[in-house]
């Protein structure tokens, strides 16, 4: 049986914190702020292994969670607030927070569903979910919604799969990537007429991209091992 320690504290969305500015692009990340005497209160304990990684209990899910850093001036735990509305609860709820003795095992895989077709305007997307990943989730779970940086707005991703656990973490190792098709995605009409060679084309590169498995010569992002992410 893993051990745990717990603490109990008024949760509130990252907006709310004094110096907001400051740590706004975390709104795309599992990342929160925690006070500096959870810390001090954990320091001595030789048994926790790090890193150290959190989790609130929520719908008989546990909901993994990153320190961004530990402030000394506050009693309040802050948390993205994509995070806070998917726990459904009150501002200033008071809530219990876990620390696993035990670290997360490395992930190898994840299988990820974007929730929007505006996806497939992502030029280059290999680099931009091991950046994005690599930067803002240090930790993931098989149910999460995660939340990322696109241009000056955002997109949100379901994580369908992990592997080899249900709650993993990303950092040092390398993870296989793969994706489902769009929430909103809705399959082309075939059309009776035969499409020309320019057309017939395109339509196998645009099948490629969401169906990743169907043929070698396709377009297949993440296709075998992912390069490495790193702190």
């Amino acid at each position: 049986m893993t051990l745990n320690i717990s603490f109990n504290h008024s949760i509130y969305p990252l907006s709310f914190f004094y110096d907001y500015d400051s740590i706004k692009i975390k709104e795309y990340s599992n990342k929160i702020l925690l006070p500096q005497t959870i810390l001090e209160n954990i320091t001595h304990d030789e048994r926790i292994k790090f890193p150290l990684f959190f989790y609130i209990k929520h719908n008989e899910r546990k909901i993994y969670l990153s320190v961004e850093k530990f402030v000394p001036d506050i009693s309040d735990i802050f948390i993205p607030n994509h995070i806070f509305e998917q726990l459904g609860i009150d501002y200033g709820s008071i809530r219990e927070l876990f620390i696993d003795y035990k670290t997360l095992k490395k992930g190898s895989k994840i299988v990820i569903q974007p929730h929007d077709i505006e996806f497939f305007k992502i030029k280059n997307p290999k680099l931009y979910f091991e950046t994005h990943i690599q930067k803002s989730y240090h930790c993931l779970s098989q149910g999460d919604i995660i939340r990322l940086i696109y241009g000056d707005k955002f997109l949100d991703y379901n994580i369908i799969k992990t592997e080899p656990k249900i709650n993993i973490s990303t950092l040092d190792t390398d993870i296989e990537v793969e994706f489902e098709k769009p929430i909103n995605y809705i399959e082309p009409t075939i059309k009776k007429k035969e499409p020309t060679i320019k057309k017939k084309e395109h339509i196998n590169k645009f099948k490629g991209l969401i169906q990743f498995k169907e043929k070698e010569d396709c377009f297949v992002p993440f296709k075998g091992k992912g390069n490495k992410l790193g702190n």
